[in-house]
């Protein structure tokens, strides 16, 4: 069992609040069962009498330091957690991803100047579009947010004038040369980056409309 002496010894970082979580439960266990440690304690709290070990004002403010860091890097760990788990969230629900193809949200009408109009019921953060020849090829993208999100109302890709114009997002302008004969469905980021001939692409295109 420990002696009454160490036990008050602590007595000063206790009161203080200075003492590590293992000293004060030695110090709570010791009390429990000794009332002369209790009311040395209590006659100490009190400040009706002075602790028999003194610890003088410096070694106070270095203890007081140490306590304040280890509660600053507490909170600084918590905001790096909380931060992390916001970037996770983030990257979850915005990623950018490719919207599958699905023939009963897509719909193309040809209008009376000649203008196609590609139709999607849905919603998508953008499209790429390319020309080449007489074939279109498009692909939309969005997020697992956007998907989540429906539109008010079917979101839509003009063709005509020598320009095709997603009005249903980013306002994109491109140049046609060719009247459009076709227009295929594909992965948007293979339109982005594939700088080879789209038409021989095979099976990874899918054919939409034609006239």
């Amino acid at each position: 069992m420990i002696k009454c002496d160490v036990i008050q010894d602590l007595f000063p970082l206790y009161i203080d609040d200075l003492a590590s979580e293992t000293s004060r439960a030695l110090v709570d266990e010791h009390m429990e069962s000794c009332p002369t440690c209790r009311d040395v304690l209590t006659k100490m709290q009190n400040g009706t009498l002075t602790a028999s070990v003194n610890v003088d004002a410096a070694a106070k403010g270095a203890f007081k330091k140490m306590k304040t860091k280890l509660r600053n890097k507490t909170i600084l760990v918590a905001i790096a957690s909380v931060l992390a788990a916001l970037t996770l969230i983030y990257g979850t629900f915005f990623h950018t991803i490719a919207v599958p193809l699905n023939s009963e949200r897509i719909s193309v009408i040809v209008g009376y100047d000649t203008v196609i109009d590609i139709l999607f019921d849905g919603n998508y953060t953008g499209a790429a579009i390319r020309a080449e020849g007489d074939a279109l090829f498009i692909g939309y993208y969005g997020t697992l947010f956007t998907r989540l999100v429906s539109a008010r109302e079917p979101l839509q890709i003009s063709v005509g004038n020598n320009m095709a114009v997603d009005f249903g997002r980013n306002s994109a302008n491109i140049p046609i040369i060719e009247q459009i004969n076709r227009i295929y469905y594909l992965n948007f980021r293979i339109i982005r980056t594939d700088t080879s001939d789209l038409s021989g692409i095979g099976e990874s295109a899918t054919l939409i409309w034609e006239r």
